[in-house]
């Protein structure tokens, strides 16, 4: 953790707390604007939520891709939020927000913490970022996915500052050629067995076709690393920055715990309807070399724009991890590269008890790493408006899980203490119907319900339900 972090989040929570608590935001009448910073207005919300299920956990889809909101069992929770967002026209702008949770389970204590807290410095078309927030990887449709391949929206944010460059159009392109990319560090400030444990990433992508034009499309590589820090037996952990920015191991998987993804993807326009074909090639460790495991990742086929108020958007999915691989010439078996697990750095690909990939893949309290990903599924997600003003969001995933190639209890200290993971075959459906819209809007209040199901053999049977009522400043954000 970076010297003085604590000490920032400290000041977060302090300045959104006083945001929260200035005079006439708890009782607002109307759904005025309540305050302006530097003649900008602060959007502010507010959210009271609760959830409840039959079963011991909630369902999947209660807690999948919230960002480590809502938790595991049923609980309630506050979560307040602040921006002051970017208004500036020019080449200039700054954006400074944040988010305080307080949250009450059944499976832990009760918990209050800086969710988000950030500070967007923006110059042209290149912004710098430093803090805490949300943030995916792939150009996939974030609100109806099951999730990125390598980093999703299934775990906390972590601190990290970034520099990102929006797309600039190639010389002698006349436009038809885009270029943007992303650079970032990053702390991993949770107790974890490899201690101080740092991020890098970084991504390029280039755009084909006009924003205007009727067949786009883009393609780009996207690299994390998980590297550095202190291991409790061998010490410091090799830093050699060269080898961490390329990828390259040479063997040695104390370098870092790298994963990446080519992310591909075409669209075709006519009016306002569109079709977006994609893929995520999801790749990890030495296996990138040798492309063993082009099988693996995440194909993608959106359909939007519609002229439907009851269907504004059409997605299909289907996620395979089977294969990581596996020289199954060679007698080897499906999950041989044990995604999102690793040798040293033994927490594996996760942050704060989640998967910071693919959500169908699992982690386990008992357990460090991730537990079951040989996975492979196929997900449909649906939205649109029930009536004016109210919209709904329908996923329905169903997976055949076979658990992982190695497991390491909690208390595990070496890779060579991992146990037998894989699984028989175990079929899993997962379902949510999600539904917003205005309770009370010239006062600023809305409802968000959503259903839960799960039905199979992974996770236990159970229905579950996800119930929170929002205030709003008249700017504020849904």
């Amino acid at each position: 953790m970076p010297r003085g972090w604590s000490s920032l989040r400290a000041l977060w929570a302090v300045a959104l707390g006083a945001l929260a608590l200035q005079p006439g935001h708890a009782h607002a009448q109307a759904a005025a604007p309540c305050c302006t910073v530097a003649g900008r207005p602060l959007e502010l919300t507010a959210t009271a939520f609760g959830t409840a299920s039959t079963a011991a956990t909630l369902p999947f889809w209660l807690t999948a891709n919230r960002y480590g909101l809502t938790g595991e069992t049923a609980g309630a929770g506050l979560h307040l939020a602040a921006t002051l967002p970017d208004q500036a026209t020019g080449h200039f702008g700054t954006t400074v927000g944040g988010a305080l949770v307080g949250r009450a389970a059944a499976e832990s204590a009760s918990t209050t913490h800086l969710h988000e807290g950030y500070v967007r410095v923006r110059y042209g078309p290149a912004t710098v970022s430093a803090g805490l927030w949300r943030q995916v990887a792939g150009r996939h449709d974030e609100h109806l996915s099951a999730g990125s391949t390598t980093w999703s929206a299934n775990a906390p944010p972590l601190p990290r500052v970034s520099l990102a460059v929006a797309p600039v159009d190639l010389p002698l392109t006349a436009g038809w050629l885009r270029l943007s990319g992303t650079l970032a560090h990053g702390w991993l400030t949770e107790d974890r067995f490899i201690t101080e444990a740092q991020l890098h990433e970084k991504s390029a992508y280039l755009d084909v076709g006009r924003p205007s034009a009727a067949v786009q499309g883009y393609a780009g590589l996207i690299h994390h690393v998980i590297w550095g820090g202190v291991h409790p037996t061998q010490g410091a952990m090799p830093t050699r920055w060269f080898d961490v920015v390329t990828g390259a191991n040479k063997g040695d998987h104390r370098n870092g715990n790298g994963v990446a993804m080519w992310d591909v993807g075409i669209t075709v326009r006519r009016s306002s309807l569109g079709l977006t074909l994609y893929r995520q090639f999801y790749q990890e460790d030495s296996t990138f070399d040798y492309q063993r495991n082009w099988k693996d990742g995440l194909w993608g086929l959106r359909l939007h724009g519609l002229q439907r108020p009851w269907l504004t958007a059409l997605l299909y999915e289907y996620v395979d991890l089977l294969w990581q691989g596996a020289r199954t010439e060679q007698g080897e078996q499906r999950g041989a590269d044990n995604y999102y697990n690793h040798a040293f750095y033994l927490d594996g690909w996760t942050y704060q008890g989640q998967v910071l990939g693919s959500p169908l893949a699992r982690t386990d309290r008992a357990f460090r790493g991730v537990v079951n990903n040989i996975v492979v599924a196929h997900h449909l997600g649906a939205m649109g408006e029930l009536a004016p003003a109210w919209r709904y969001r329908l996923l329905l995933t169903y997976s055949r899980n076979y658990g992982a190639a190695g497991l390491l209890r909690s208390d595990a200290q070496s890779v060579a203490d991992r146990v037998p993971g894989r699984t028989a075959r175990r079929d899993q459906g997962a379902a949510l119907l999600e539904v917003t819209g205005p309770l009370a809007p010239q006062a600023g209040l809305y409802l968000q319900a959503g259903l839960g199901l799960n039905s199979g053999a992974a996770y236990a049977d159970g229905l579950g339900l996800l119930l929170g009522v929002q205030w709003r400043s008249e700017s504020g954000s849904r």
